[in-house]
């Protein structure tokens, strides 16, 4: 959906901010069937859900659009009705799930790696719907300082990211993405594969050794498996859940 402001140009951030709000709030009562209520109440009571695409966009238009596009998709996926009690207990532990840690520069960090997962078409949705679930939390947690990824990947890795693009809808919200230990031939074609990325947040990935994360977080912050000192944390979170085989809502049969 697209909406155009005009005559905004020579306004302050801060006005700018209040007639986003009031034109997003008119949106949002003629079609409400298109924004969760979760997501109006932050837009009217959290300045930073407007700041954040004014600061990525070029103009208060671009904007007010991509704020209305990110909200329509959060509601059209269903984010917002998921928490981890809707996922089995073996997606965190195929992710490796980590409780975000902090880096040297304050920011919360999204730890994972590619460890037990492969493809298979019957589980590519509820993966996106994990990821997206947990983009989300961190940022939820992150507010206006951002956060970091590191990810761990021996094949596609950064591809997995980008696929699914729902980090773009988080403006200004992933601030350094982090790949460690990345095979040579993936750094070698991401080389070429990077100016044809549309993503916004492509300037922020980096390819690192595990000896160079200590640039970025002291080395308690580091999960044992990247070298540190940190033991994996997802027990007190999966001990009480249910596995694949018993969610009825994913439907999937024993086989």
């Amino acid at each position: 959906m697209k909406q155009n402001i005009n005559g905004l140009k020579d306004l302050t951030n801060e006005v700018k901010v209040e007639v986003i709000r009031r034109r997003f709030l008119h949106e949002a009562d003629a079609k409400p069937q298109l924004f969760h209520e979760i997501d109006v109440k932050r837009v009217r009571t959290e300045d930073w859900q407007i700041e954040r695409y004014l600061t990525s966009n070029g103009s208060a238009d671009e904007a007010l659009n991509s704020l209305i596009t990110a909200l329509e998709w959060k509601k059209s996926f269903g984010l917002h009705e998921r928490n981890h009690k809707y996922f089995p207990k073996e997606m965190f532990k195929i992710y490796s799930y980590e409780k975000p840690s902090v880096d040297k520069n304050g920011r919360l960090a999204l730890w994972g790696r590619q460890r037990k997962y492969k493809n298979h078409p019957e589980f590519d949705q509820l993966f996106r719907q994990f990821m997206a679930y947990l983009i989300e939390s961190v940022d939820r947690q992150a507010g206006n300082r951002g956060w970091t990824i590191v990810y761990m990947a021996k094949t596609g890795g950064i591809t997995e990211i980008l696929g699914n693009q729902y980090i773009d809808y988080y403006a200004n919200g992933c601030q350094l993405f982090l790949n460690v230990d990345t095979p040579w031939i993936i750094r070698q074609n991401w080389k070429l594969v990077k100016n044809f990325q549309s993503t916004s947040f492509v300037h922020q990935i980096k390819h690192i050794t595990r000896d160079e994360l200590r640039e970025q977080f002291n080395i308690d912050s580091i999960p044992k498996w990247l070298g540190g000192t940190r033991q994996t944390i997802y027990e007190d979170i999966t001990e009480q859940m249910p596995t694949f085989h018993e969610i009825k809502h994913l439907d999937f049969n024993l086989e």
